[in-house]
């Protein structure tokens, strides 16, 4: 249900009137920190993401960032005057595509259906549409169609979580830098499980022991980045 609005007593107090904020989610957090530095590692690759010619790949670590960095890319990155067709409805005799027009294929490996060859009819009907195409996955070997990973000329991979990537997202969310935050407690809460872990209102103490917390519902760590 929508929230009642308060008593108004006339058009002037209507006019001043502002819905509630939306707070900010840790996972938001964490997806920006990871892109932009994935970005500042890839400047060359970022400058081309819109080049007719260019076919690119974005590595996401974790299925829990792939909407969060879908939704940046288009906001942030590719920018509002930028169009963005989704590559899975692109089909043969389609139209060349507008300027300033990007195809992208996005897979965060939860369908069964978007699997290795998947999409190769769909990623040739997108070569036809003569502009950028980005594969967005979290294991693009596996869930990108196959021609595309073959004939991607750049790759731009996200670092997964670190210590400090925690403790940016604590500072952000609850105003307080953290206490250290050891490497084995950030590979092993996954970016979804951050939602849950960093409240606004404990301070930076209470989200840590809230992590540790956390930490025994995911005893297996992530792999380390490489």
């Amino acid at each position: 249900a929508q929230p009642a609005l308060p008593f108004m007593h006339d058009d002037e107090d209507l006019n001043r009137y502002e819905p509630p904020l939306r707070p900010l989610r840790p996972d938001e957090v964490a997806a920006a920190v990871l892109l932009g530095r994935a970005l500042d590692r890839n400047h060359e690759a970022v400058s081309r993401l819109q080049n007719p010619s260019t076919i690119a790949i974005i590595e996401i670590p974790s299925q829990d960032l792939v909407e969060l960095v879908e939704r940046m890319l288009k906001d942030l990155v590719l920018g509002g005057d930028v169009t963005v067709i989704d590559g899975d409805c692109c089909k043969a005799g389609d139209a060349i595509a507008p300027a300033n027009s990007v195809v992208l294929f996005s897979r965060d490996g939860k369908s069964d259906k978007k699997t290795l060859t998947h999409g190769n009819t769909a990623f040739g009907a997108a070569v036809q549409r003569c502009c950028a195409i980005i594969g967005l996955a979290t294991d693009p070997g596996r869930t990108l169609p196959s021609d595309l990973v073959k004939l991607a000329d750049h790759r731009i991979e996200l670092p997964s979580l670190d210590p400090d990537a925690v403790a940016v997202v604590i500072e952000a969310i609850t105003g307080t830098r953290p206490r250290a935050v050891d490497e084995e407690l950030a590979r092993a809460v996954p970016p979804g499980a951050l939602v849950a872990g960093v409240p606004p209102h404990p301070g930076a103490d209470g989200t840590f022991m809230l992590l540790q917390r956390l930490r025994g519902l995911y005893p297996h760590p992530h792999p380390a980045p490489v």
